[in-house]
């Protein structure tokens, strides 16, 4: 796996716990759709990366997943989108 990774991946990208959480959210309110914590990394990445390249009217996809959520760990992700929005 490494040397696979070594040969094709060009860039690392690593966000934080309220991006990931902002990530939810913001699939929640597009889409309608909860996604798990792994399954936003995508969005979350992808976000960062648009924000820190400073991309306009670009077609980006996101592989996302989300099945593995429930009412504890929702009410967390409610919470933490909700305070790294405040402190912006």
């Amino acid at each position: 796996t490494f040397r696979v990774c070594n040969r094709l991946v060009d860039d690392m990208i690593t966000v934080s716990t309220d991006q990931i959480c902002n990530a939810i959210k913001l699939c929640y309110n597009d889409a309608r759709v909860v996604l798990e914590p792994a399954g936003a990394l995508g969005v979350a990445g992808m976000k960062k990366y648009v924000e820190d390249n400073g991309i306009t009217g670009a077609t980006m996809v996101a592989v996302t997943s989300g099945a593995n959520m429930d009412f504890d760990r929702l009410r967390f992700v409610s919470e933490r989108a909700d305070e790294s929005e405040r402190s912006l």
